[in-house]
């Protein structure tokens, strides 16, 4: 499911070495779209996806920051909001 992918990266590890900032990219857009639509989230996999979004911000690549910054505004708007 959808909504295994954010778990599942972070298991493999996938955010590290060549090629983790695309993936971290990728899971940002993702989270937007699936918030955008607003895709059946449960509260835990809604707050997984806001402290996967929360590490994203941090990142010291812009492109990544403006991605997670995007996804979260999305998935305040979708899952946090009444």
């Amino acid at each position: 499911a959808i909504s295994g992918v954010v778990p599942a990266v972070e298991k493999a590890r996938l955010y590290r070495g060549r090629g983790g900032e695309a993936m971290r990219g990728a899971v940002c857009r993702m989270l937007e779209v699936c918030a955008a639509v607003r895709m059946p989230c449960g509260p835990k996999a809604a707050l997984r996806s806001l402290a996967s979004l929360d590490d994203s911000i941090k990142h010291p690549t812009e492109q990544i920051s403006l991605a997670a910054v995007a996804a979260l505004r999305q998935l305040s708007r979708a899952y946090f909001s009444e």
